[in-house]
């Protein structure tokens, strides 16, 4: 985690962005890009459909 917070691109303290990322744990999100700007607009945050493979594809 010290990792992520030294290379994120915002001044966070570790309390604040092990919260953030604890309640997006769940989400299809880029990590980096909300630690970045977590005021961002949803559409730019995630990562959901941007052609990432899949394990079934044909």
């Amino acid at each position: 985690m010290l990792v992520i917070q030294r290379k994120a691109q915002r001044n966070w303290t570790y309390s604040n962005m092990m919260s953030v990322i604890r309640y997006h744990l769940m989400t299809y999100i880029d990590l980096f890009k909300i630690l970045k700007n977590p005021e961002a607009k949803w559409e730019e945050i995630t990562t959901k459909n941007t052609g990432q493979l899949s394990l079934f594809d044909p």
